[in-house]
């Protein structure tokens, strides 16, 4: 709060003074008058009255409240005083014009004294010494003129003015310092006043800027409960302005049982002290229930009695969107160790499967048993499925980490969707992007883009429109909100689309999850889209989910484009170079798939040279025989297939090598593929994919 203006103080001071200084001086000049009527013995009646007088005239400076009314008072005594002295001079010498020397002479420093207190001491001291020059000319003119009451009495009249004038003088130079003393220390008060008052709005002004600061709401209460301090957030977080909110409790601002239980609670603080935490819903400006938690503390005033309470409220929806991410990371985790754990083994028998089931369906003439043949192949690739996308969505299944053009993946899954889905669903594209190229693997990427496209397809079966769009996007920059989360840089917006049922917020909290399904029982397994996030995550990207019941559906995938463009790796549903035969260094611990890659390589016409482990391949290669390509199992027992890559390149470093596994490390497979590596066979695979893998390692030159 501001204190008293210097102005207003200094103005209370020189009035207390004026008051003080007139009743000293008042004070002085009535013992002086009793003295001379006790000693000098003049009329009695009439001093008797002036005693009166001048008694009555010293209580009216004593109970004024003007300034004015004081000096005037004090003057009147000063001059009833001089009266008192010149009556009985008048009356014992018989004196005219002594009277008259005398009035003169002690009235001017006395008036002189009555308006000049508390001004300098210069005034004081030229009043003074005109005054003592006065009384000497009397004194002087007194003895000029020969009279003999003169040469009797003028001395005792010098000496008597003198001294009421000097003693006159010295009161005033008295209350004159004791003023500007007091004065002094006045201004000094005022000043340090004034710099308490400037540090106390740099203080307030000070917390006020911190109190904004901070982004969670913050207020004070009083004892009564009603707002009497906020921050700006906490108006931003109501949606009302601070004006609406001070002098309001939490009953006025939030009407019903919510805000009863709010106000209860304060009031419960206030009873129990001397903090307060608890979390409960609250409706923010958006329109939305946000969870919060709030913190209160008890202030105590200096009576040790409540005085109000303050509190923070901190807005937990961040918290449990990461807490919904961090749960849904350790399903992903335990998922990972769950596929990685079966799908090794799982592949191995699948690959066996597959290879003699596709083998066997080439011998058959066309028929019902080449037809049950290949059954058997589709059932193995179905089957091999799971596994497949149960390390997608684990985040496991990243294989290859080479440029690969989206708007090419875009077309061939429109080709493929066009051929397999109902007419009455409409297939547009609205590739916008100036630039399509992301480094990732292309199978994953395209199996992305599929399974959203079927999933769309399957929301529309009494037809609709089905989009897919891209476009760059740069973070920061980017409005959608899949860009939350993403570190800066240049991204490609994917968008699939489609005007089906929809789906409600329940369905759509729970659409990632593995194995979760709105479809009918056999109808589906629940994992594509749980494959597409984790190939979206294995690609360092985003994805997020826009969709209302009977709106449609939108699917947006951010993924980081390629820094440099480099070679396009082929598409997965390119077809496969033609090889002439080759010598084929075949090396997998398990005998099954051992023995269908060598029989599948047989049939394409190369020469596979079998080997159970790796030593025993590298006593193959000592034996001196010239292999044009080797296919290494990763997981082998004893030397497992990064050992056997490297040793194989120290011994021919232009050897081409491809790396099978139905289950890897992403880092350990990757790091083969960046050491030299041409290719990686996934199991099981079919005799395409075996065509399509050897193709790349070896390209389509002549054997040795």
């Amino acid at each position: 709060m501001p204190g008293p203006q210097p102005r207003d103080l200094h103005h209370e001071l020189h009035l207390q003074m004026l008051l003080r200084g007139n009743r000293i001086g008042a004070a002085l000049l009535v013992v002086a008058g009793v003295v001379v009527n006790l000693f000098l013995r003049p009329d009695p009646p009439i001093a008797a009255a002036c005693l009166v007088v001048a008694l009555l005239l010293l209580l009216l400076t004593r109970l004024a409240r003007s300034g004015r009314v004081a000096l005037a008072a004090g003057g009147s005594l000063a001059l009833l005083s001089l009266s008192l002295s010149g009556m009985y001079l008048r009356g014992v010498l018989h004196v005219p014009i002594l009277d008259q020397a005398l009035h003169g002479a002690v009235l001017l420093p006395l008036v002189a004294y009555s308006c000049l207190i508390g001004s300098g001491w210069r005034w004081v001291g030229g009043v003074t010494v005109t005054a003592l020059g006065l009384n000497l000319t009397s004194f002087l003119v007194w003895r000029a003129s020969g009279d003999a009451l003169v040469a009797e009495h003028g001395v005792v009249v010098l000496i008597y003015a003198s001294l009421y004038t000097l003693a006159s003088a010295a009161v005033s130079l008295l209350v004159t310092i004791a003023h500007r003393r007091v004065v002094q220390v006045a201004d000094d008060e005022a000043a340090a006043a004034r710099r308490r008052g400037a540090e106390l709005q740099i203080a307030e002004a000070r917390l006020r800027a911190i109190l904004d600061a901070i982004p969670h709401p913050i207020f004070a209460k009083d004892v009564e409960l009603r707002y009497v301090e906020c921050n700006a957030a906490f108006p931003a977080v109501l949606g009302q302005p601070r004006a609406a909110i001070i002098g309001r409790t939490v009953q006025e601002l939030v009407p019903g049982p919510a805000g009863a239980a709010f106000h209860q609670r304060d009031r419960d603080l206030l009873a129990q002290g001397p903090t307060q935490s608890h979390e409960a819903p609250v409706r923010f400006a958006d329109g939305q229930d946000h969870p919060v938690s709030f913190h209160k503390a008890l202030v105590v005033g200096a009576d040790g009695r409540p005085a109000g309470l303050v509190g923070i409220m901190v807005d937990l929806s961040e918290r449990r969107r990461l807490e919904e991410r961090l749960s849904q990371a350790e399903k992903i985790e335990a998922l990972g160790r769950l596929a990685g754990g079966v799908a090794h083994d799982v592949n191995n028998q699948l690959a066996g499967i597959l290879g003699y089931a596709e083998m066997l369906a080439s011998r058959l003439p066309d028929g019902q048993d080449r037809e049950e043949a290949l059954a058997i192949a589709t059932a193995a690739r179905r089957a091999a499925d799971l596994p497949r996308q149960l390390l997608a969505f684990a985040r496991k299944g990243r294989y290859l980490s080479v440029p690969v053009d989206i708007h090419r993946l875009v077309e061939e899954v429109v080709g493929l969707l066009g051929r397999s889905i109902s007419p009455a669903i409409t297939i547009r594209t609205d590739c916008q992007a100036g630039r399509s190229l992301v480094t990732g693997d292309p199978g994953q990427l395209q199996g992305m883009i599929l399974n959203l496209g079927l999933n769309a397809r399957d929301a529309m079966s009494q037809g609709g429109t089905l989009t897919f769009a891209t476009a760059e996007a740069a973070i920061p920059g980017c409005s959608d909100e899949v860009a939350v989360g993403q570190p800066p840089g240049a991204y490609l917006l994917l968008t699939v689309s489609d005007t089906g049922c929809g789906m409600d917020a329940e369905t759509k909290a729970r659409l990632f999850e593995p194995f979760f399904t709105t479809k009918a029982p056999g109808q589906g397994t629940g994992l594509g889209l749980a494959s597409v996030f984790g190939a979206v995550q294995n690609h360092r990207g985003s994805i997020s989910v826009q969709s209302w019941p009977g709106q449609g559906t939108r699917f947006a995938i951010l993924l980081p484009l390629a820094e440099q463009a480099g070679a396009v790796a082929p598409s997965p549903c390119q077809s496969p170079p033609r090889v002439p035969p080759r010598r084929i260094l075949v090396v997998d611990d398990d005998a099954t798939v051992r023995a269908v890659l060598c029989a599948q390589l047989a049939a394409l016409g190369h020469h596979p040279r079998p080997c159970a482990s790796g030593a025993e391949a590298l006593a193959a290669m000592a034996e001196g025989q010239a292999f044009d390509l080797a296919v290494i199992d990763l997981l082998m027992p004893g030397m497992p297939g990064r050992e056997l890559f490297h040793r194989l390149r120290a011994i021919r470093p232009d050897l081409p090598v491809i790396i099978a596994s139905g289950h890897h490390d992403d880092q350990e497979a990757q790091g083969l593929l960046d050491a030299g590596a041409q290719a990686f066979l996934p199991k099981p695979h079919g005799i395409q994919d075996l065509v399509r893998e050897v193709g790349r390692a070896v390209g389509g030159s002549d054997a040795r």
